[in-house]
């Protein structure tokens, strides 16, 4: 459908290449802040490694906010966040995702946990087991 719909565009000559440090600055980012969210159940949310993890995050934000700011080609410009309704959609949806992932990860915390075999075991029906013993 593409092919008989979609017009073939002249590429942009001012775009002259991707912004390389800023994919790898935000790419790292969201590496360090999900790795500290997986493993802080385990390590303890007041624990140094969790607290560290999220500190890199914090760190390695900044320089990707920085990293964008002085740009001239940028990943994600900027200038978006100027827009009150862009932020706060943008806040929201963040706040209910990870709101969302809460919920999600408490339901599958209290659920019992099933094995996916079939139950082998047979029992009479007054309740024994029909399995004998092999002594004499």
């Amino acid at each position: 459908m593409g092919l008989l719909f979609l017009k073939d565009t002249e590429r942009d000559q001012n775009s002259k290449s991707f912004d390389v440090p800023g994919i790898v600055l935000l790419s790292g980012t969201l590496f360090l802040l999900l790795w500290a969210l997986i493993k802080a159940p385990d390590y303890g949310w007041g624990d140094t490694k969790t607290l560290g993890f999220l500190g890199a995050t914090l760190v390695v934000g900044l320089l990707f906010v920085l990293r964008e700011s002085r740009t001239k080609e940028p990943l994600l410009p900027l200038r978006l966040f100027r827009s009150l309704p862009l932020s706060a959609g943008t806040v929201l949806m963040l706040m209910l995702s990870f709101d969302g992932c809460r919920r999600t990860a408490g339901q599958r915390a209290h659920q019992p946990v099933r094995s996916a075999a079939p139950d082998r075991r047979r029992h009479a029906p007054d309740g024994r087991s029909p399995v004998r013993s092999r002594r004499p």
